[in-house]
């Protein structure tokens, strides 16, 4: 979930990033600057409409691999699939695991190892999973209610082939047990789209 700010103060806001240039398994989601929003994969991109408003916003990314039988990413926006974006060599192989020293390393609101292209707005309940998720799936996730406060995984996330699942209830840990917390800098603690107190990250585009 994101929900940024108007104006954007950034040309190029990093929402979400793994890996770089150089791993060859770099994937992410960003704001151009220019009402687009980036979805990133290995050394190319596709572009998506988006206007800043200031409301929270969901927001998933399937990622096609050569073994499937599919050539398209797929982007659901609030719960609802976009236009197909066809992309003409699917990626034989996507690494979801954070390895710091050969720079597989998860980033929210900021490019690893590069300064500026901060985000400006909120994150909250961040999930990365080695499998795309169904639609039932995705919409799942996009109806839930408000949750009682808790560094839990609540039961519309799912937990087959999760990797990271950051709910940012007072801090930034990985509550899918593989290890992968984070480490806040320059980030407050604010209330969720459900109003709930310290339970979203807001980063302020510097």
């Amino acid at each position: 979930w994101f929900k940024m700010d108007v104006p954007a103060t950034n040309i190029y806001a990093s929402l979400v990033r793994l890996g770089n240039n150089t791993t060859g398994q770099r994937f992410g989601l960003a704001y151009d600057g220019s009402n687009q929003l980036l979805v990133e994969f290995v050394l190319s991109y596709v572009a998506i409409p988006f206007s800043p408003d200031n409301q929270w916003h969901h927001f998933v990314v399937t990622y096609p691999t050569n073994g499937n039988g599919s050539s398209s990413i797929l982007i659901y926006m609030d719960g609802v699939l976009q236009t197909g974006y066809n992309i003409s060599n699917p990626i034989s192989s996507l690494n979801t695991s954070a390895n710091p020293s050969n720079g597989l390393v998860y980033c929210f609101g900021y490019l690893y190892g590069l300064s500026g292209y901060y985000w400006d707005g909120l994150l909250d309940d961040i999930g990365i999973w080695n499998r795309a998720l169904t639609q039932q799936e995705i919409t799942a996730l996009y109806q839930a209610t408000a949750q009682t406060p808790t560094c839990t995984i609540p039961a519309n996330v799912p937990s087959n082939g999760l990797v990271g699942y950051w709910p940012f209830c007072g801090n930034a840990n990985d509550e899918s047990g593989n290890g992968n917390n984070g480490s806040p800098n320059g980030t407050i603690l604010q209330p969720d789209r459900f109003g709930t107190p310290n339970s979203a990250y807001e980063f302020n585009g510097t």
